[in-house]
């Protein structure tokens, strides 16, 4: 059984606890009894439930049992302790490790970061030649900025292994 997300609307869903259920949707797999007879099957499901997997993990195992059956050739599904979101092809959004910070609006670095945003817009107009029919942007304010820092994953056993990136999203 594959939930889809978690709440979709109130005050919880823009709360810390709702986007990780809405990103992280629910799994739940009962073995069929005559798969249940094989050990290495067995072994592996439980040492995955606890690891960072993606919903291609979940889709590759699927499509092996229904190929494998019965045959003892589970070998391959023991998935590596450490593996990053960008390794399992989940795209940064979705990534359950990082988490978000707001930040002083005031500071320097924030002031500095909203600048180069519109200066960087502004000599791609140029350098598409499509300044002429774009208004040029100006530098007013930051009105909001959270900052993207890499968490541990302890609700995984093991530490996601990305690199200590700081992201602003302005």
């Amino acid at each position: 059984m594959i939930g889809d997300h978690g709440l979709r609307y109130g005050a919880q869903k823009d709360e810390d606890v709702g986007k990780f259920e809405d990103y992280n949707p629910m799994l739940m797999i009962s073995v069929p009894k005559f798969l249940r007879q094989n050990d290495q099957l067995m072994k592996n499901m439980r040492k995955n439930a606890r690891r960072h997997t993606s919903n291609f993990d979940v889709y590759a195992t699927l499509v092996d049992i229904a190929k494998i059956g019965k045959q003892n050739a589970y070998q391959n599904w023991d998935y590596h302790d450490f593996r990053s979101c960008e390794e399992m092809e989940v795209d940064e959004w979705y990534c359950l490790c990082y988490t978000w910070k707001d930040v002083k609006l005031d500071s320097d670095r924030v002031q500095r970061a909203g600048r180069t945003v519109i200066d960087t817009v502004n000599r791609f107009l140029e350098s598409e030649n499509i300044s002429s029919i774009c208004a040029k942007l100006e530098f007013t304010k930051v009105i909001h900025c959270r900052l993207q820092i890499m968490i541990s994953c302890e609700h995984f056993s093991q530490h996601c292994n990305i690199s200590s990136s700081i992201y602003f999203r302005l």
